[in-house]
């Protein structure tokens, strides 16, 4: 199997600001799995983030993939929709040598990944062999969970320089890290905080403390304080969720990414907009986040065919798991609510029969709420912590 690399070349480019120069332009060859891309000029010419514990050593080395070791940086497992994204990337566009490698430290003869662990994972599922990964010096203190705390910090500060394509860190995803962050240190040692004095002792959570942790991670460059006042409250609300951690739940939602939902209409059982499956079902997806506007529509939805019908729910809601639950149920709720309305909608107008045996004949009684559920197939997008598989049917009654 092979890959495409962008490969510098030199035309000449005229316009009417700069007149005729050169430019760099990039073709594609070929990579196999069991080769890694060249190390090119413009990769070293990039701009690497550091920390004072991590110093990135001006080396870019080949690993195989599978010997080095993760240190995830989010709350969530590996999200499984965007390894397929950057595995589809990398066999139909390549890689792209001015985006920079996954990047590693050795620590205690082990090389653990700073940065790059979905492409890491997609690399193995590809069969890839061998690739590249800029490396990395610690200068911290020789325990472990100093290392991780350094790896952690520096892996959310390159997160969000960017990189193409890749699982975005969204501003909840690093706010629930800090909570687990919290948890963890308060199990340990009794302490609620994130930062240590050099001699270990941990300093209690403050204000000021959460503002450093930021700042020092890069959130307040893309989030920050002096931003405008969207960005600014996304700021305020990150502060102050830390500083409550207690009152807050850390499981992450992933996002149903349009990756995510093109692997699952080529799979042929969920479609959109009322397209048929390969097995025969009318299908929708459908938001469940605004249940009392939405929710009438699945009723007209599941209603209206005299095909099978079914729907694949999902949500875009960002910090609590609960309420993707709490949507959902009141999603199907409100379709039914708009069914039994419907039917006593209907009683009414067969009431005004003036001949009573007709009337009584054409009334109907509504299904039960678990009969309503029977006539159309009901299935979410896997987005909380505890469903490992694209797709679940969960709990609704």
């Amino acid at each position: 199997m092979t890959t495409s690399v962008l490969v510098p070349g030199i035309q000449i480019h005229d316009d009417k600001y700069h007149g005729p120069r050169q430019v760099e332009t990039f073709r594609r060859f070929k990579v196999h799995t069991n080769e890694a891309p060249p190390i090119l000029d413009v990769t070293r010419q990039l701009i690497r983030q550091e920390s004072s514990q991590l110093k990135y050593t001006n080396e870019i080395i080949r690993l195989d993939p599978k010997e080095v070791k993760p240190m995830q940086t989010r709350t969530a497992d590996l999200v499984l929709s965007n390894v397929a994204e950057i595995l589809q990337f990398l066999n139909k566009e390549g890689y792209d040598p001015t985006e920079l490698p996954p990047c590693v430290v050795k620590f205690r003869g082990e090389y653990y990944i700073i940065n790059g662990h979905h492409q890491t994972a997609a690399l193995i599922e590809r069969g890839q062999t061998l690739w590249i990964y800029d490396v990395y010096e610690y200068l911290g203190p020789n325990d472990f969970d100093s290392f991780e705390k350094a790896v952690k910090s520096l892996g959310k500060k390159i997160n969000l320089v960017g990189a193409t394509p890749k699982h975005d860190q969204k501003p909840f995803e690093l706010v629930n890290g800090y909570i687990l962050d919290i948890q963890k240190n308060y199990e340990k040692t009794g302490v609620a905080h994130l930062l240590c004095k050099a001699d270990g002792t941990p300093i209690p959570l403050t204000q000021q403390c959460v503002e450093t942790v930021l700042d020092d991670d890069g959130f307040t460059s893309h989030w920050g304080p002096d931003k405008s006042s969207g960005l600014k409250s996304v700021y305020t609300k990150a502060v102050q969720k830390i500083l409550e951690w207690q009152n807050h739940n850390a499981s992450n939602i992933r996002s149903f990414t349009d990756a995510w939902k093109k692997k699952l209409i080529r799979a042929g059982k969920f479609k959109s907009d009322g397209k048929m499956s390969d097995d025969g079902f009318k299908c929708y997806m459908v938001c469940t986040d605004n249940p009392n506007s939405d929710g009438v529509k699945l009723f007209l939805q599941a209603m209206s065919s005299t095909s099978p019908v079914r729907f694949l729910s999902y949500s875009k809601e960002t910090d609590d798991p609960q309420k993707v639950i709490e949507n959902e149920k009141a999603y199907l709720k409100k379709a039914y609510n708009a069914y039994v309305e419907s039917v006593r909608f209907h009683n009414d107008m067969v009431e005004s029969f003036e001949n009573e045996l007709i009337s009584d004949k054409l009334k109907s009684v509504p299904y039960s709420f678990e009969q309503f559920l029977s006539r159309f197939e009901w299935w979410a997008v896997a987005q909380l912590d505890d469903e490992g598989v694209d797709v679940v049917q969960r709990s609704v009654l």
